[in-house]
């Protein structure tokens, strides 16, 4: 059976074991499904099975190792079956809110709302600005030789403007406006440019630094939320060392053996990608330990913000498919472990290629801010593309229909018909051309099963060297 969460209007299932796998099919995809029962393992693998992504939630009376079995099978959390209407409540609207980091702005008082459009405004914004800086900034670093004086001067200016960047993804992430799609990525190449900004954030009484072991597989993940994840845990950091300290932040390979496993049931068999974030705080007690990852949890009785930051943390290795714990002792620090799995696709290969032939391919840009088109059609122009610009959709759709092209690169925000609604029009002209999208800020206008692949967005600011690699692989012209 089903019935609606009244306060946010949430589709919850209602499962008892036996009734699981019929119900699942039978039911259009819920919010959150709560089974109840302790014999609920097939049931949690039937959902997880069906309906991947939806938080699971097991109300039950079990021991120790059926909760690892559950949670093992798909479940995000076993609840007592004493607990009362009011913590089951908050505990699906946890669940729901960490498996969902689009989740609807009206949930948001209304003084976050409109923080949270200015900060989407604004990063659209300062990312064009910055796609402009980056795309300038990159061809100087091509034509100035590494002994000319000017070229240390260029290569600050290409710092300061990836250290904005990521700035301004914090930005995105406050105002829920990020397109979340994973993607192949090299996590050690992602802590190294992190690391300055979380230094110059922290301040001088800190010291952060990185131990990365060389030969780490890419993982596939959203880079956005990685980097969302690290920030967070250097501000729960902070509120353990007030007066200064060091953050280590490691990373290697590490097998999930029957020995690790024997202490963490609930890991899965395997090789993963590991990653360690210590401080040099005052550590935590056991009971800290023990719900340190809870939204609502905090020591002295207060909702404070680092919690809800590590609750934040938490959701966003769940949804990676990896694991999180902590380690920690009263005056020893504290010791954050995070495993994800290693993607079984190589990364993509950057081309530093300046001007390999694209023979005759044609591509259509749509873009209506005129410092960006620019370095995008002098961009593609340098490596052989034939290019023809529309400033809005209207235009596009004109230009589409009167010539031959081999790719639509479109910006999202549009004025009148956005980038994905002239993709849709576009496909109904020609539904094989490929179609990438590009965008500062895309708020709730762009969803990931409308790209059908990862790699058709961009998310700015992006390099020329990247832009082009990508036009080449939609097109096939590699």
């Amino acid at each position: 059976m089903t019935r609606d969460h009244a306060r946010h209007a949430l589709r919850v299932l209602l499962l008892a074991d036996s009734t699981a796998a019929g119900a699942v099919s039978a039911l259009e995809r819920p919010d959150a499904v709560l089974v109840h029962g302790a014999a609920g393992l097939s049931a949690c693998r039937a959902i997880a099975t069906r309906l991947a992504g939806t938080p699971i939630l097991v109300v039950a009376d079990v021991d120790d190792a059926t909760a690892a079995r559950l949670i093992e099978e798909g479940a995000d959390a076993i609840i007592p079956t004493s607990s009362s209407v009011e913590v089951l409540t908050r505990l699906v609207d946890q669940a729901v809110a960490a498996g969902r980091p689009r989740a609807a702005r009206e949930d948001r008082p209304p003084q976050l709302q409109a923080l949270g459009r200015l900060a989407g405004g604004v990063a659209h914004d300062f990312n064009n600005l910055l796609l402009v800086i980056e795309g300038h900034v990159e061809r100087l670093m091509h034509e100035i030789p590494f002994a000319q004086p000017h070229r240390r001067s260029v290569e600050a200016i290409a710092a300061a403007s990836r250290r904005a960047a990521d700035l301004t993804r914090q930005l995105l992430a406050f105002a829920r406006g990020q397109t979340l799609i994973p993607s192949v990525i090299d996590l050690n190449a992602t802590i190294t440019e992190l690391v300055p900004s979380l230094s110059d954030q922290l301040g001088q009484s800190y010291c952060v630094v990185s131990v990365l072991s060389p030969d780490i597989p890419a993982i596939c993940a959203d880079r956005s939320q990685i980097v969302a994840a690290l920030t967070n845990l250097a501000a729960n950091a902070l509120e353990g060392m007030p007066h200064g300290g060091t953050i280590t932040i490691a990373t290697d390979t590490i097998g999930a053996d029957a020995r690790l496993r024997s202490s963490r049931p609930w890991l899965k068999e395997g090789r993963f990608v590991r990653l360690q974030f210590t401080d040099t705080g005052g550590g935590l007690d056991e009971e800290t330990l023990a719900r340190l990852f809870e939204p609502s949890f905090a020591g002295d009785g207060d909702i404070r913000p680092t919690r809800l930051a590590l609750s934040s943390v938490y959701g966003i290795v769940k949804q990676s498919g990896g694991f999180i714990w902590a380690d920690s002792q009263v005056g020893r620090g504290t010791r954050i472990t995070i495993l994800l799995p290693p993607s079984d696709v190589a990364l993509p290969v950057v081309s530093d290629r300046r001007s390999a032939p694209a023979g005759a391919h044609r591509v259509l840009l749509v873009e209506d801010d005129e410092a960006v088109r620019e370095v995008l059609v002098d961009s593609l122009a340098a490596h052989g593309f034939a290019v023809e610009l529309a400033t809005c959709a209207e235009d596009a759709l004109e230009r589409w229909r009167d010539a031959d092209f081999d790719l639509l690169v479109t910006d999202v925000v549009l004025p009148g018909i956005d980038g994905q609604q002239l993709a849709r029009q576009i496909r109904k002209l020609s539904s094989d051309t490929p179609v990438l999208f590009m965008s500062g800020y895309t708020g709730d206008l762009l969803e990931a099963a409308d790209l059908g692949s990862s790699r058709a967005f961009l998310q700015k600011p992006f390099s020329s060297a990247a832009f082009v690699d990508r036009v080449r692989e939609l097109i096939g012209a590699i």
